[in-house]
């Protein structure tokens, strides 16, 4: 695993490490910019303009929580691409983003990642982040 910013290496290792599919995973913030980052060693961005994706990501939650009020709040936003998948979980007002391989099961992976002690810790660590 390579690639780490900012202080949050254990949980993004976690993360990483529960499924060989994943291929990155990242924080970003209510505008899309990286807070932290990893993608798996070895591996490389599918893409030179992927901070345009991190702010597709920000744009999608923003337009999603328009509809809490009546539907409930977003757990988690999926987007599938022929040569990835990428997943979005609101964490307060950041989101954690992970891509994957086209062939994971999108359900498992999304269910593995809120079951583990690490998003909840997580999430309550960035709910609790004053600006």
């Amino acid at each position: 695993m390579i690639h780490v910013q900012s202080d949050h290496t254990e949980i993004l290792e976690r993360i990483l490490s529960i499924h060989p599919s994943i291929r990155f995973v990242g924080i970003i913030d209510k505008d899309g910019y990286i807070i932290s980052s990893m993608i798996r060693r070895g591996l490389r961005y599918l893409t030179r303009e992927h901070e345009m994706l991190y702010m597709q990501a920000a744009i999608f939650r923003r337009i999603l929580n328009m509809f809490n009020e009546e539907l409930g709040y977003v757990r988690s936003l999926s987007i599938v691409r022929e040569k990835v998948k990428m997943f979005t979980f609101p964490l307060g007002e950041y989101s954690l983003l992970i891509s994957t391989e086209p062939d994971v099961n999108s359900e498992e992976i999304s269910n593995r990642i809120i079951r583990l002690p690490e998003y909840a810790r997580l999430l309550n660590l960035l709910y609790h982040i004053k600006d």
